[in-house]
């Protein structure tokens, strides 16, 4: 008599071989299910007895299989943000309305090309403008770079696309500011390029004309971008010193004035070595902005919730 293991291992057994059998019919070129040529059938009755019961369509949805990403929710309404893929890879940027509501597609990139969108692009991150979701801005990704463009939901139109970032550049660490009207990105080149360059750029997006740029800066490695309560300063993280399991070995914390482009370190570099990986992560400006709040593993074996001033470097 089989064990109750035994049992349970021969039950399991037998569906992934279900399983399997099922993932390998070719479905697409016929009406009925057809068997893969890699399945051996052995005294079982001959496939037009067996197979042309089974309607291809029945199982369609058994053999496709499509992910969905959520991205965002809408400020104000019960709207979801969610990128889909298909089994052919091909991304669509689509809304969900309220519980339980169908996807409504935006466009689809693969079907209805636009001048700045074309065949073959993917769609990375996205984000409703955070303040009433007038518009929205997403990733394009495109062989090696990513560029950021405006998609004006507030409008019947479905593809009144807009280009944000530079082309041919690799675009990231979007952020808005408090009152959803500015954002910040940095890009750099998709081709490594020596010295490395990192370029913050400033941009209104309904005002695309009026973007700037605020800093080039010398390096990678800069992210965690965050606006001031007030809008006129920025906060963001530099990661150095990668060892040769890729670890940061120290982080480096500075504040950029807007106005000016001119930036501050606010953490000090420390003149002796220490425990590595040395990281700070997530810093978030206080309501005052005098301050910042921030994860550090400094003197610790754990990253621990730290406050920093920003006037005198202090944790």
């Amino acid at each position: 008599m089989l064990s109750k293991l035994n049992l349970t291992a021969a039950l399991t057994l037998l569906s992934w071989n279900l399983m399997a059998a099922l993932t390998l019919l070719q479905v697409a070129q016929s009406t009925y299910a057809q068997p893969s040529a890699a399945v051996v059938a052995q005294d079982i009755a001959s496939t037009t007895q067996q197979w042309s019961e089974i309607r291809a369509e029945d199982i369609r949805p058994y053999l496709e299989f499509k992910s969905t990403t959520l991205l965002d929710w809408h400020p104000i309404t019960r709207q979801a943000l969610v990128r889909t893929e298909n089994a052919g890879g091909n991304h669509k940027l689509q809304i969900v309305e309220g519980e339980g509501g169908k996807l409504k597609p935006l466009f689809d990139p693969n079907l209805t090309p636009t001048q700045i969108l074309s065949n073959g692009s993917g769609i990375g991150q996205a984000w409703f403008e955070p303040k009433v979701g007038r518009y929205i801005v997403f990733e394009q990704i495109q062989g090696d770079g990513v560029r950021l463009l405006k998609l004006d939901i507030s409008t019947e139109s479905q593809n009144l696309i807009t280009a944000i970032s530079p082309a041919n550049q690799h675009a990231a660490n979007l952020t808005f500011n408090r009152e959803g009207n500015q954002i910040v990105f940095t890009t750099q080149h998709p081709v490594a390029a020596k010295p490395a360059k990192t370029t913050i750029h400033l941009a209104t997006p309904l005002k695309p004309d009026t973007q700037r740029v605020l800093a080039t800066l010398n390096g990678s490695g800069y992210t965690d971008f965050k606006f001031s309560p007030d809008g006129k300063s920025l906060v963001y993280l530099q990661t150095t010193g990668l060892n040769a399991t890729n670890q940061a070995q120290q982080s480096l914390i500075w504040v950029l004035d807007i106005a000016s482009g001119t930036s501050k370190r606010v953490t000090p570099v420390s003149s002796t070595p220490l425990k590595a990986p040395y990281l700070l992560a997530s810093p978030r400006y206080s309501e005052d902005g005098k301050s910042l709040y921030l994860l550090s593993n400094i003197d610790s074996d754990f990253k621990r919730l730290t406050k920093l001033d920003i006037a005198t470097g202090k944790m």
